[in-house]
């Protein structure tokens, strides 16, 4: 869910933190709104990914296919694919 900036606390955070999903084309659609999101509020993007996560579901290569330079934005530090035992 994504708050409107109106919603935000005192100080500034509009709860942009997690994105729950019920399927997978909401899970892709909803993930590459979220990393929008995030990138766009100047935010780290932090996902956590399965160590065999098949291309498919991969969080990089959704995100090179919806057109983002995952290059650029792993190398400048702002988004971070972090494995799931290293995210827990």
């Amino acid at each position: 869910m994504v708050l409107e900036r109106s919603k935000t606390t005192g100080r500034g955070w509009d709860g942009h933190l997690l994105m729950l999903h019920d399927s997978e084309s909401e899970r892709v659609s909803g993930l590459v709104a979220w990393i929008r999101r995030g990138l766009a509020n100047n935010e780290k993007v932090i996902c956590g990914q399965a160590l065999a996560e098949p291309e498919e579901r991969a969080v990089l290569p959704i995100l090179s296919r919806h057109g983002m330079d995952v290059a650029a934005l792993t190398a400048a530090g702002r988004l971070a694919i972090v494995p799931l035992p290293e995210f827990y």
